[in-house]
């Protein structure tokens, strides 16, 4: 644009934009929608955004708080388990101790009823002997009495004395006989009072003690606890690969409950160790215990069999003394009937005997018979009372057998008792246990539900998100449609070529207002 200065003609040269005439009304149609649609008010979306929690979800979430406040009751009831199984073996382990305490006190009372049945045995032996003596003391005055008789009735028949002479020379040999009998006598009496002076031997006792238990004790314990040992071991490593599995399909390996679990693993393997050692350990000191009083029974049983076999010997000696006591007085009798047979011979034979040497002769042999009949019938009481002596400590011993086989009987039933406390309280340890591992497993099985049900209900919600979103993307899409055409309308319509044009106005005054329209018409013409 240019023009003049001074009062002389001016000229201005104006450029314009036109639009062909084709493409006006479309325009202005354009705008007049664009200015319409831009006054409409604001329309928000009203349906639902976020998509909530589905049933699954919530029961995820209810499974979830439900464990986690049930907790783990099956540990605590293991505790109790426990607890219960350890005070039931503990009286079994009591009623063993009192059946052991029992055993030792039929022990005492066999070793007393032994040491009382000895004692009363002696008192007996020593009452025959006494009876034996006085027996033998008794009838000495009245044999001595019949020689005295004999030898005045020999004096009367001193007339007659070659065939008195010969037939006292036959008469000796009755007296030789009654001499044998004397002898034979007195030595049974010595086998006898030999035989009462038995004296019983103690029966030795030995204890279990520590070195007694190493003595008896398996040498290849250890190789059997070691080879368990390893086996446990073996067992461990070879779940590890089962225990990381587990973990990864918890989604828990390498992190605070795998450590945990893998912590409560190498627990149980060191729970394990130790009742593999402590049980071998046991069986190990209960076999060498058992063999041990096996051995000390059998050797106790050898003793008192010897003691018993020596007993028997006693008895036979008293028993042999007392047949030979009833030996002498048959030999003595015979010697005395052979004497009072010759004596009556040379009394019939010879009228130099006087009847009183006759009678004397009777009287001495009837005094002779009297002794020693009296003399037979002491020594048989002395037998019949070491017999009865004898008989009493069999009985005694039998007793005290008796008393020994009940504290043996007694001891077995405590060991039984024991095995069963001790096995009591292993069921129930293994029975906790058992019910400690079912709660965990319970409580990872509810968790792994709970997990699984938070899933699908995941997938739901995510479905439910994707048609929510869609919704709303349906109602933008169609609150903006005029907006989106009329966008795609004035696309079209930039393609659109316009040419400028060029006018050129020549004037004499120039005006400014008309110069400032003719620029705000032109503006207007380039407008879009």
């Amino acid at each position: 644009m240019g023009g003049g200065s001074g009062g002389g003609p001016s000229s201005s040269t104006t450029y314009t934009s036109n639009l062909p005439e084709y493409a006006r009304p479309y325009f202005e149609r354009m705008m007049e929608r664009t200015e319409a649609e831009s006054n409409q008010p604001y329309v928000g979306y009203q349906g639902e955004r976020l998509a909530g929690f589905g049933a699954d979800t919530k029961s995820g979430f209810q499974a979830i708080r439900d464990i986690a406040e049930r907790g783990t009751p099956e540990s605590a009831q293991a505790i109790q388990i426990a607890g219960q199984a350890g005070a039931a073996g503990a009286g079994d382990i009591n009623a063993a101790r009192g059946a052991i305490g029992q055993a030792g006190g039929m022990i005492g009372q066999a070793n007393q009823m032994v040491g009382s049945t000895l004692g009363e045995g002696a008192g007996q032996f020593q009452g025959a002997r006494g009876a034996a003596s006085a027996a033998i003391a008794a009838g000495e005055p009245q044999m001595q009495s019949a020689r005295q008789v004999s030898y005045d009735a020999l004096a009367a028949g001193a007339p007659d004395v070659s065939r008195a002479r010969n037939l006292a020379g036959q008469a000796a040999v009755g007296g030789e006989a009654a001499g044998t009998a004397q002898r034979l006598a007195q030595q049974a009496v010595g086998r006898g009072f030999g035989a009462g002076d038995y004296e019983s031997n103690a029966i030795r006792q030995s204890a279990f003690t520590g070195d007694t238990a190493g003595q008896y004790m398996s040498p290849y314990m250890e190789n059997v606890l070691q080879a368990q040992r390893s086996a446990a071991v073996r067992n461990f490593e070879e779940g590890r690969p089962q225990r990381e599995s587990q973990a990864i399909r918890a989604g828990a390996f390498g992190g605070y409950r795998s450590a945990i679990q893998e912590g409560l693993a190498q627990r149980g393997l060191g729970q394990q160790l130790n009742e593999i050692e402590a049980t071998g350990r046991q069986k190990a000191f209960e076999n060498a215990q058992a063999q041990f009083e096996r051995d000390r029974a059998a050797s106790m049983q050898a003793q008192a069999t010897t003691e018993q076999q020596r007993l028997a010997g006693e008895q036979f000696g008293l028993s042999g003394a007392g047949l030979g006591l009833q030996g002498a007085q048959a030999i003595g009798q015979l010697g005395l009937g052979q004497q009072g047979m010759s004596l009556q011979a040379s009394q019939a034979l010879s009228d130099l005997a006087s009847r009183q040497q006759g009678l004397g002769l009777q009287q001495a042999g009837l005094l002779g018979q009297l002794s020693t009949q009296q003399q037979g019938l002491g020594l048989q009481q002395a037998g019949l009372l070491g017999q009865l002596a004898n008989q009493q400590s069999q009985l005694g011993l039998q007793g005290a057998g008796l008393n020994l086989q009940g504290a043996g009987l007694n001891l077995q039933s405590g060991r039984d008792l024991a095995q069963i406390g001790l096995g009591q309280q292993q069921f129930g340890l293994q029975q906790a246990g058992a019910l400690g591992q079912l709660g965990a497993q319970q409580q990872q099985l509810g968790m792994q539900q709970a997990q699984a049900l938070q899933q699908q209900g995941a997938a739901q919600q995510a479905q439910e998100q994707r048609s929510l979103d869609i919704a709303e993307r349906d109602f933008l899409n169609q609150r903006d449609y005029e907006k989106q055409q009329l966008n795609y309308f004035s696309n079209i319509m930039r393609g659109i070529p316009v040419q400028p044009s060029q006018t050129v106005m020549q004037y004499q005054n120039p005006n400014q207002f008309a110069q400032f329209a003719g620029l705000g018409i032109a503006g207007l013409g380039l407008m879009r």
